[in-house]
């Protein structure tokens, strides 16, 4: 490793330090804080009036009833309870040997801050980047927590998606896939969930109430689709195939929903395309 990328590295760690998300502090072995991020003196020194260096302050005096002595690489979580200006604190001991000296490196946060990151990080592990809706995993959630329901299902699919995304190229692809998932948002609002699939096709998940309702709500979307202007894509004509299934019985497995609706959309694009086309199951 050359001696300018080893600079560079230690660089890049002292900023991911400084810079990193949660609180660190680092003691040497007589529990004396040697080093503090912004994280931490946020949290611990919250007004900029009060002196900010930690350095040398004993990480006793910050964490009362801690057993920084404790052996084990790692400790279990410990939950401080708000002191004085101090708020609730969830914090983690990591002990670490170096060049005979013992270090433990305390990192911790706010226990309402943890949630919020873990929520960041669910509603990214189930939203489809492109278009900001619930991706495919976030739909088979759905279908699986809904399935006490009677459920109702579209596929929508856009006509000619991939002869726009030829003449065009992936931009005016990436262009039809948002459009059309800001009209799905504004017409579906009220349904359980609006997702992506892949690709250029999508779904609509209803809980069924009155079927004719439903039909005339996605007969009304692909006619808004229709009359949509887009820029950028002249000759581009836009349209969506739909395919639905009506279910009035609840109990029924999402892989005979998806099933049905995939047989009307094949149905709809058989028939031209541009259209609406659904199945009713279990109606009395």
């Amino acid at each position: 490793m050359s001696r300018r990328l080893s600079q560079q590295l230690n660089r890049i760690e002292s900023e991911a330090l400084r810079l990193a998300p949660c609180a660190i502090i680092a003691c040497d072995d007589e529990n004396r804080i040697q080093l503090a991020n912004l994280k931490a003196i946020e949290l611990l020194c919250p007004d900029p009036a009060v002196q900010r260096d930690l350095s040398g302050v004993a990480a006793s005096s910050i964490f009362p009833g801690v057993d920084f002595k404790a052996d084990g690489p790692r400790g279990e979580k410990i939950l401080l309870s708000a002191v004085q200006d101090r708020p609730s604190l969830e914090i983690q001991l990591v002990k670490y040997q170096l060049d005979g000296c013992r270090w433990t490196f305390v990192y911790f946060d706010r226990p309402e801050n943890r949630r919020k990151r873990e929520l960041i990080l669910e509603k990214e592990a189930s939203t489809d980047p492109l278009s900001g809706l619930a991706n495919r995993r976030a739909f088979q959630r759905a279908m699986e927590a809904n399935q006490h329901r009677a459920l109702s299902l579209a596929i929508i699919d856009i006509d000619h998606f991939k002869l726009a995304n030829d003449s065009h190229g992936h931009l005016a692809g990436d262009e039809l896939i948002r459009l059309t998932s800001r009209l799905l948002r504004d017409s579906f609002s009220d349904a359980l969930l609006v997702s992506r699939m892949g690709g250029d096709e999508f779904s609509v998940l209803f809980e069924t109430g009155n079927k004719n309702e439903i039909i005339e709500a996605l007969s009304a979307f692909r006619e808004k689709v229709s009359l949509s202007k887009l820029t950028d894509l002249d000759g581009v004509q836009f349209t969506v195939s739909i395919g639905a299934v009506i279910a009035k019985v609840a109990g029924i497995e999402s892989r005979t929903l998806l099933t049905h609706a995939d047989q009307q959309l094949y149905l709809a694009k058989g028939r031209g395309r541009n259209q609406v086309s659904h199945v009713l199951l279990n109606d009395s």
